[in-house]
């Protein structure tokens, strides 16, 4: 059973993502250390992602993704 239950944890670790403003990058990282205890890896967005995403954090849009490679 706990076979089952790390496999499933280490799926949703990998599927993690926040996307953030400039504003918001530090608590982002912070955010995906606490959740996974792994380093995280911070991309800017492309033009084209800028003009969809949002902030996970406020309503700015979205300038850089943390998250695992």
């Amino acid at each position: 059973m706990n076979n089952i239950v790390e496999k499933i944890r280490e799926k949703e670790i990998f599927k993690l993502k926040y996307y953030c403003c400039e504003m918001h990058v530090n608590h982002a990282l912070d955010m995906y250390i606490a959740e996974t205890k792994d380093f995280p890896i911070l991309d800017k967005l492309s033009e084209e992602e800028k003009l969809s995403t949002k902030c996970d954090y406020c309503e700015k849009d979205a300038e850089y993704i943390v998250s695992r490679k």
